[in-house]
């Protein structure tokens, strides 16, 4: 019994020399073992935290490359405001195509209808003629404004000339509204103004046709006449035809006044003066000229030449008188405006010539 006791204490003893060679470790090495192991840890595997984060950023970009990568794969599908935006301007290339074409076909294939009951605006044979002939510009000029009651039937009448020829450039010019352009027009064509009971200024010429120098004058009563019931007869496409006609021709008809016997100068406008005179005729649509009896050649100026003998002071030379009489009988157009010559003397009349 005694030896077994020895046996089973020996063991017990050997145990307590490794516990004594080996004392059991503090809570601090325990915690700072734990540390070190944590700090391994952490440098020889990587942060599960981390990696997740970074998986999922990964997976994330995937994500939003391959949207982009079907979208560009994927046709374009427009919208319906785009879709309104194309019909819209293809509705208006289409809208000036057809306005363009028809601009074409009118310029070429222009028709007027006349609708007034008497065929007011419908043009004469002669007239078309006229218009049809024109092979240069010739500008008619229109000095009525818009409260003239003339001033419609003028543009309707030039409306249905400017249908038959490309050759004719109308203007309308109102005095009292473009002052400034009228004066310029004024002192071109030698025109006269007029002021009205209401303070307007107005023309005195109605219309003004002119081809380069040459120019003819339509004066209010060219345009309109009446007749003896009073009724309003019109002569708006006479009076613009036969206008149409003299700018255009290579004559004009001279007027010749005389002079050398004492006759009123018809550039003087004083005393006994016949500038007005010759103005009114030149409006007439006339050329005004001198004849001076004086002159060797006067003879030659008869040709095409209405002589007007205006008032001599004293008689003309019997020789002149005897050629401008032959002249006459001849066909010449001659008009005698003679004073009484009374004589310084006597009582009496002297003889003219």
């Amino acid at each position: 019994m005694a030896t077994k006791k020895k046996k089973s204490a020996q063991p017990a003893k050997a145990a307590e020399q490794a516990s004594a060679k080996n004392p059991p470790k503090s809570d601090k090495s325990e915690n700072a073992e734990a540390k070190s192991s944590k700090s391994k840890s952490s440098k020889g595997t990587p942060n599960k935290k981390s990696s997740a984060t970074k998986l999922a950023s990964d997976e994330a970009s995937e994500d939003s490359k391959e949207p982009k990568s079907e979208k560009s794969a994927q046709p374009r599908i427009a919208s319906p405001r785009r879709g309104a935006r194309v019909f819209t301007a293809v509705g208006v290339l289409s809208a000036a195509l057809i306005a363009v074409s028809l601009n074409l076909l009118v310029s070429r294939f222009y028709k007027r209808w006349d609708w007034t009951s008497s065929g007011l605006y419908t043009l004469s044979q002669p007239t078309l003629d006229t218009l049809h002939g024109l092979d240069q510009p010739i500008d008619v000029i229109v000095f009525l404004s818009r409260s003239d009651n003339m001033r419609v039937s003028v543009e309707h009448m030039l409306t249905a000339y400017g249908a038959e020829t490309r050759e004719l450039r109308i203007r309308y010019v109102d005095p009292d509204q473009n002052p400034a352009e009228f004066l310029a027009l004024q002192r071109e064509y030698d025109i006269n103004e007029m002021t009205t009971d209401e303070g307007r200024l107005v023309s005195e010429t109605a219309i003004v046709v002119a081809r380069g120098k040459k120019h003819w004058y339509v004066t209010s009563d060219d345009i309109i006449a009446y007749d003896e019931s009073g009724a309003v007869k019109p002569k708006l496409e006479q009076a613009l035809t036969v206008a149409l006609r003299n700018v255009i021709g290579s004559q004009t008809t001279r007027v010749c006044f005389t002079s050398g016997n004492g006759e009123p100068s018809i550039d003087s406008g004083a005393g006994d003066g016949m500038a007005e005179l010759k103005f009114r005729i030149q409006h007439d649509n006339y050329e005004v000229e001198t004849l001076d009896l004086t002159h060797a050649d006067w003879n030659k100026q008869l040709v095409d030449c209405q002589v007007v003998v205006a008032a001599p002071q004293v008689a003309i030379e019997r020789d002149k008188v005897d050629h401008l009489e032959r002249w006459f009988v001849a066909g010449g157009n001659l008009l005698l405006l003679l004073n009484p010559i009374l004589s310084d003397d006597e009582p009496r009349i002297l003889p003219s010539g």
